[in-house]
């Protein structure tokens, strides 16, 4: 059974996590456009609030090489006592809102748009009840798995102010994913020079974009991790399954 401070913790990761969600959501990111810098502005604003931005080694915005809406990929990244390197990815830019129609002025508000939800049900389709349920453009794909990724960093962020992390641990945030994939692939040289830079060893990608069964009735959600190698950044391919933490 689940001790009340086990319970108390799952409630404040979830209240983070849906909390970054809705505030991620509420910027227009359609891509490609300049949205997408919008909201890597606010990836690093979710980071570095309360005063966390004094304790990452580093973070910031690495800008799209001849990009002509001027985007970047936003990152965090925390050097701990082992070179061995986890990346934590995901893209901050949606698809267009226009698939909406009516309900088009409420795509960026989630919580407004849930109120709603019973609008957004195809007939002859079973509800869902509006505590289980956040709708709008991106919180599934894949603003809720950016704000899972800001919520880790953060919580090992006030860690690694008592004690060193055994492992670094980096946040990459990218723009583009709905076009042409011009963020991860800046990305693969900003990994480069990262690695070079603090010597790094990198272990892989958790990529937190949405899952969901693999089957009816399966127990668990898949997890999309990839094996790197030094050599070759580039080819994020699954590799495994394992129970996902939250779900949207």
């Amino acid at each position: 059974m689940a001790s009340r401070q086990d319970n108390n913790i799952h409630s404040d990761w979830y209240k983070a996590v849906r909390d970054y969600t809705v505030r991620l959501a509420k910027v227009r990111s359609v891509s490609p456009g300049d949205g997408e810098n919008r909201v890597a502005h606010e990836v690093l604003n979710l980071l570095c609030e309360g005063g966390l931005d004094t304790i990452y080694t580093t973070y910031g915005l690495d800008p799209l090489a001849e990009d002509p809406y001027k985007r970047h990929n936003a990152y965090g990244f925390l050097r701990g006592s082992s070179p061995a390197t986890l990346i934590l990815l995901g893209h901050i830019d949606t698809v267009d809102t226009k698939d909406y129609g009516s309900l088009e002025l409420l795509a960026l508000d989630p919580e407004q748009l849930t109120t709603q939800q019973h609008l957004l049900w195809r007939q002859g389709t079973e509800s869902g009840n509006g505590d289980d349920w956040l709708f709008g453009r991106g919180v599934a794909d894949m603003k809720s798995g950016v704000a899972i990724n800001i919520a880790l960093l953060r919580r090992l962020a006030q860690r690694a102010q008592v004690e060193q992390l055994p492992l670094s641990i980096l946040l990459l945030a990218t723009p583009d994913e709905e076009n042409e994939s011009a963020g991860v692939l800046q990305a693969v040289h900003f990994l480069q020079r990262l690695q070079a830079q603090y010597q790094l060893d990198y272990l892989g990608v958790i990529n937190t974009d949405y899952s969901t069964e693999l089957y009816p009735g399966d127990p668990h959600h898949a997890l999309d991790a990839s094996r790197m190698s030094a050599r070759r950044l580039t080819g994020l391919m699954p590799t495994c399954s394992q129970q996902n933490s939250f779900a949207t």
